[in-house]
């Protein structure tokens, strides 16, 4: 049996459903036909199978979040529940995923804040004039007043917050004098 090609009129669905039934099985453990990557130049290819939890990760509930508010067209739960309703492939549901936008739930969900390019540009530009502002100040004091002390650069994600530094400080505080009076303890007479 030959496949039947037929063009598609402007403004049809472009994106009809591919596969149902059969590949929707359990739906839990429904495998998509296997990747071809590229191969090692070989006549072999190289090939992968991955289910709906591969392609949602770890992040499940962002990457739902997303593909409903980026891919409003799907009707009620977006894409998910498309594919779910068999409408359309789990290759597509895929190429949805990994195509989300930077600034998406997925994003802060995967980074741990919602922190972007230009955020980070506008905290190194705030350090920067608050140096040059210091070393203003420095150059053209009183010789007879202390100079200002520069200030520390501003908090970015990643960094520890103040009250997680000085916990970290007074545990280190801690080890060390607990270090010392081990070392004393077995040095010194007459203390251990």
């Amino acid at each position: 049996m030959g496949r039947v090609r037929r063009r598609r009129r402007r403004g049809e669905l472009a994106h009809a459903a591919v596969r149902r039934g059969a590949q929707r099985g359990d739906r839990h453990g429904t495998e998509a036909p296997p990747y071809e990557g590229v191969g090692d130049g070989d006549d072999d290819v190289e090939t992968y199978s991955y289910t709906v939890l591969d392609v949602l990760g770890e992040h499940a509930e962002a990457v739902e979040a997303d593909l409903a508010h980026h891919y409003p067209g799907y009707g009620r739960g977006g894409p998910l529940a498309a594919y779910w309703r068999g409408e359309i492939s789990l290759r597509l549901l895929r190429v949805m995923v990994e195509h989300l936008p930077p600034d998406g739930a997925t994003a802060r969900a995967v980074n741990g804040h919602a922190w972007q390019p230009l955020d980070y540009a506008a905290a190194d530009t705030r350090d920067l004039l608050s140096l040059l502002f210091t070393a203003f100040v420095n150059a053209n004091r009183d010789p007879k007043k202390p100079p200002m002390a520069y200030p520390e650069p501003g908090w970015r994600p990643g960094d520890p917050l103040p009250e997680e530094s000085e916990a970290t400080a007074e545990r280190d505080r801690a080890k060390a004098r607990a270090a010392y009076e081990h070392i004393t303890a077995q040095v010194l007479p007459g203390t251990g």
